[in-house]
């Protein structure tokens, strides 16, 4: 039997606010496969200033549509 529980999410937008900070200089991603949502929930940060990226990819599929995004 497996159980279900609500785990709050934040946007990487969210995340430098939180932390008392206005931007990043350094985004680590890895979460299996979400790369592309995970960058869609850091639009502003990315406009914003343009972070260093640090970001592992599932597979190549998700590596070329990352690189799209990140090249624009």
């Amino acid at each position: 039997m497996s159980a279900c529980e609500a785990v709050p999410g934040v946007t990487g937008d969210d995340l430098p606010r939180r932390a008392g900070e206005t931007t990043a200089d350094l985004v680590k991603i890895n979460v299996e496969g979400a790369e592309v949502q995970a960058l869609g929930g850091m639009a502003d940060l990315l406009e914003q200033r343009g972070p260093d990226l640090l970001i592992a990819c599932f597979d190549e599929e998700s590596a070329a549509k990352v690189d799209a995004i990140v090249k624009g």
